[in-house]
């Protein structure tokens, strides 16, 4: 993550919370996999990144399942489906 910091690089951040988060929850360890992912969701929202989004807070979902996540979800949804042309 301070290599990320330094460079000014947020996406590959977010990445590297996505990991964090997945290798934590692997690990059985909720709360940091929770705290990782869920801000790795949010930098994933502020970056317009709905696809990654999603994924954060799928993963999320399964450590934290206080259905918080649940709207951001079907917003991070509506935003990809709202980006898909019809052919």
């Amino acid at each position: 993550m301070s290599t990320f910091r330094e460079l000014g690089d947020r996406r590959g951040g977010g990445y590297a919370l996505l990991s964090f988060g997945r290798l934590r929850a692997d690990e059985g360890v909720a709360t940091e996999a929770a705290e990782g992912l869920r801000t790795a969701a949010g930098l994933f929202r502020e970056l317009g990144f709905p696809v990654w989004e999603l994924r954060a807070l799928r993963d999320l979902s399964a450590v934290d399942r206080s259905g918080r996540q649940r709207d951001r979800a079907r917003e991070a949804l509506t935003k990809i489906r709202s980006r898909v042309t019809p052919a």
